[in-house]
Parts: structure tokens; C-alpha cells; sequence
């Protein structure tokens, strides 16, 4: 199943899944799934991680209000 497909976790409960993918979608898939299900995460190399809420505000929150949230043209 593609994680554009993807909606909740509950069809998954109680089974074995493996979430392959180091990006947004599939950290964020995987830590819902694992709540609910064995979960394992397959990636290349090691997850880059980064707090989801710096110092209490959302990080995307942070990306839009500095413009880091813009790609350079």
C-alpha cells in the first residue's frame, strides 16, 4: 500500500507491518501504526530525526514564519 493511500491505523491492528521509507510519511505512518500493530521501520540509512514541535510551536509553524518554507527559484 502507498502512504497516499494510507488513512488509519485500525485495519493493521494487531498484525506485523513493515513501513518502508525514511521520509515525513512514513515516520509519521509508522510511530501511528506502532500504537496498534509490530511495527518495523526499513529504510536506507539512518532517520535524520527532528522535533516535530521546537519549543512548543509546530515546526511547520517555524518553516512558514522564517521562509524556510519557500524553495529558492
Amino acid at each position: 500500500m502507498h502512504a497516499a493511500d494510507y488513512r488509519t491505523p485500525d485495519a493493521f491492528a494487531g498484525q506485523r507491518v513493515v513501513v518502508v521509507g525514511g521520509g515525513n510519511s512514513a515516520i509519521q505512518i509508522a510511530a501511528e501504526l506502532g500504537a496498534v500493530a509490530n511495527t518495523t521501520l526499513a529504510t536506507r540509512r539512518p532517520i535524520g530525526w527532528m522535533a516535530q514541535r521546537p519549543l512548543g510551536i509546530d515546526l511547520h509553524w517555524w518553516l512558514k514564519h522564517t521562509g524556510l518554507d519557500i524553495a529558492p527559484r
